[in-house]
């Protein structure tokens, strides 16, 4: 028996030590892969250091008295997300979106759940030189931020436009649903594994071998398949259900004009009756009903409901009418 066994005992050790030598190799080749895409793509790219974290952001528009417009990113994504959105606002007012939590090409970043990102928003304000009201525009789970921020800073808040926000009131309407860490964490694991050996990488290419053609979608592309902008959106994950706690402890200002935006799919129609509740606690509140097509990577397709959206926060932000504003540079 001992004779049969060695063999088999052999064969195993070498195929373990195979596997063992593949992850390492593949490890190594994706961290060369991702520093090569830094150099490449970051050229011309904007980064603010804010404590021990370098964040990457773009500041666009012209001096103008409309309230700075700030954007923030849905989860999974970067600035790149909203690059259409940012481009077609700054034609009118000043505009700001950054890559938060670590997402995208930032580094170093701790913030992970709601209350700590509203502070890294607060510290990357401070370090722009941003000190009067902004018009908050968050996206899907970036909507808590928003909403923790103004809680903790109303007088830094101009407006608040929340498209198709998160909204952590949906746990105690239906008790049933899951916990947000029990719902996602099979994805997440699964997107960091495959992002850090490089299988994310290599299905992209395999996809379309010669890559995007423009700038944006290359780095929305490189950003997508990135170990550490995976391990970020693990973190937020993990840290969800703290954040949906904080959000609900948090207070909205209730003088401050707050537009909640949702698209007339099925989806929107389970929770229609919490977005109108909370657009109702701003005496300044409103639910604005569109219907505009969700991507994975990009907020929606331009058309006549993405200028609906840009109209809406352009009316808020010039409505602000804040004057000494100091120019973009």
């Amino acid at each position: 028996m001992q004779i049969i066994g060695r063999p088999w005992t052999s064969w195993a050790l070498y195929t373990f030590g195979a596997v063992g030598i593949f992850i390492a190799c593949s490890g190594v080749a994706e961290f060369v892969l991702e520093a090569r895409d830094a150099a490449l793509l970051m050229a011309g790219q904007t980064f603010a250091t804010v404590g021990r974290a370098r964040i990457r952001y773009w500041l666009a528009g012209t001096e103008s008295h409309a309230a700075q417009v700030v954007i923030l990113p849905g989860i999974s994504s970067g600035i790149e997300q909203v690059d259409d959105l940012q481009r077609a606002l700054s034609a009118k007012v000043p505009t700001l979106a950054y890559d938060r939590a670590g997402y995208g090409f930032s580094e170093n970043s701790t913030a992970h759940n709601a209350e700590e990102q509203a502070e890294e928003l607060a510290a990357l304000l401070h370090v722009l030189k941003v000190e009067t009201p902004v018009v908050l525009v968050a996206y899907s789970a970036s909507g808590p931020i928003a909403r923790v921020f103004a809680s903790r800073y109303p007088e830094r808040v101009a407006a608040m436009y929340l498209l198709e926000p998160t909204i952590p009131e949906s746990r105690q309407a239906m008790p049933w649903l899951h916990g947000p860490r029990r719902v996602i964490v099979r994805s997440v694991l699964r997107d960091l594994l495959a992002s850090s050996l490089g299988y994310m990488r290599l299905t992209e290419r395999l996809r379309n071998w010669r890559g995007p053609a423009s700038p944006v979608e290359r780095r929305l592309e490189a950003i997508l398949v990135r170990r550490p902008h995976s391990w970020a959106v693990a973190q937020e994950w993990y840290a969800l259900e703290e954040s949906w706690m904080q959000t609900l402890a948090a207070a909205l200002p209730s003088a401050v004009p707050l537009h909640v935006v949702t698209s007339n799919n099925e989806f929107s129609a389970k929770f229609a009756k919490l977005y109108a509740e909370l657009a109702a606690r701003s005496s300044r509140g409103q639910l604005v009903e569109l219907k505009y097509i969700v991507e994975h990577s990009r907020i929606t397709k331009p058309g006549p409901n993405f200028d609906a959206i840009v109209s809406g926060v352009e009316e808020l932000a010039l409505a602000a009418d804040i004057p000494n504003r100091r120019a973009l540079p």
